[in-house]
């Protein structure tokens, strides 16, 4: 099976590539700048058709994101991937001679848990449940067979800076303060090699569903999550430090719900997954 892993150079876009060579799959992988894969803007709709024409793939599968962590995080480039660069990959699907199985990932922050007239959580959910909508309208209308992935917080070893539980490893590792800011708020937190095997086997099923949702359906809140990740590094407890002006939470409660048929069960506890995350980080959370 040959498949075309779109945002191949990201956390789950590398580990993805990885875990579908090792089943044996033909691996094709692009990213905007890496030279060692595919160059590919989404937000390119001439360059999304000629890369699906050259590879002419049996699946498709869309990690392509933009705004995942601070450092990618301006409106201007989340409206170019997230939008645009979904409905491009899409179209260009959709008129392909052969139909190729298409899986779009879609994040959990997509899903609006937050009173009626609260606006998104950010711009990335924003522009990501915009995607997602008009990429599977497009590919409903056209028949072509797909499934979306909507995937809940991933961590494990190599995930980049900018995210909640590389930034607390790094920063309490350095026994420094870290000041929360929702700590009440409750995510579904999911280790990489659940989620990546999930993934993996949707692209080997094909056609069993319509929609996934990928998570480990237990709630955890921040401050439960950095003081486990405190604890993991040997880190005083008194450096978590909730800010004094969080105040309600609009956006307080993301879990993934087991009751869905497309559920899949994340079940690496989130001891295990921390602990195998910091024996991987670099210094300084090895350091102390």
């Amino acid at each position: 099976m040959k498949v075309l892993v779109i945002g191949a150079s990201g956390f789950l876009g590398t580990a993805l590539c990885d875990e579908l060579r090792r089943r044996g799959c033909e691996v094709v992988g692009t990213a905007r700048m890496r030279p060692d894969l595919a160059r590919l803007d989404v937000g390119d709709p001439a360059a999304v058709t000629r890369v699906l024409e050259s590879v002419d793939p049996d699946t498709v599968v869309n990690l392509a994101a933009s705004g995942v962590t601070a450092a990618n995080a301006k409106v201007v480039d989340l409206e170019r991937t997230n939008v645009v660069g979904a409905r491009n990959v899409a179209v260009a699907v959709s008129q392909l001679a052969r139909s190729p199985w298409y899986i779009h990932a879609a994040s959990s922050t997509e899903v609006h848990h937050a009173p009626p007239g609260v606006a998104s959580e950010s711009a990335y959910s924003r522009t990501k449940r915009s995607g997602t909508a008009g990429a599977g309208s497009i590919l409903r209308g056209a028949g072509v067979p797909h499934s979306i992935a909507r995937i809940h917080n991933t961590y494990g070893p190599g995930q980049p800076t900018g995210r909640l539980v590389r930034d607390a490893i790094d920063t309490l590792g350095r026994h420094e303060r870290v000041v929360l800011r929702h700590p009440d708020r409750v995510r579904d937190f999911c280790f990489v090699d659940d989620v990546v095997r999930h993934v993996a086997d949707i692209v080997e099923r094909k056609h069993t569903a319509l929609s996934y949702e990928i998570g480990s359906g237990a709630g955890t809140t921040i401050r439960e999550v950095v003081a486990a990740i405190a604890r993991a590094v040997g880190a005083p407890a008194h450096l978590v430090v909730p800010s004094g002006s969080h105040g309600d939470d609009s956006h307080g409660y993301c879990v993934a719900d087991r009751d869905l048929p497309g559920f899949l069960l994340c079940q690496t506890s989130l001891a295990d997954g921390l602990k195998a995350t910091v024996a991987q980080a670099p210094s300084p959370a090895l350091s102390r």
